[in-house]
């Protein structure tokens, strides 16, 4: 991930305006198809970790749980 023109603290006493990190994002959920057009994803969850600089640890988490219904307009797209 690269983070852009914001404060970012560095070893010596300069701080950058830009910051590059590696980010990891990990997920999956549940879905109850109820027919060929209609279905409900019951839960979907996405974990997402970074270690951009800051002032603190130097790490970020974030947890989006999320569910909903699904409308399919063709079926035939889904191979169905």
């Amino acid at each position: 991930m690269h983070g852009f023109d914001a404060y970012f603290p560095s070893d010596d006493a300069q701080p950058n305006g830009s910051a590059n990190s590696l980010a990891f994002s990990t997920g999956g959920g549940v879905e109850i198809g109820f027919s060929d057009w209609l279905s409900v994803r019951t839960v979907e969850a996405e974990f997402l970790a970074s270690h951009m600089p800051n002032d603190l640890s130097g790490r970020q988490r974030s947890l989006r749980v999320s569910s909903g219904l699904i409308f399919r307009f063709s079926s035939n797209v889904l191979n169905r």
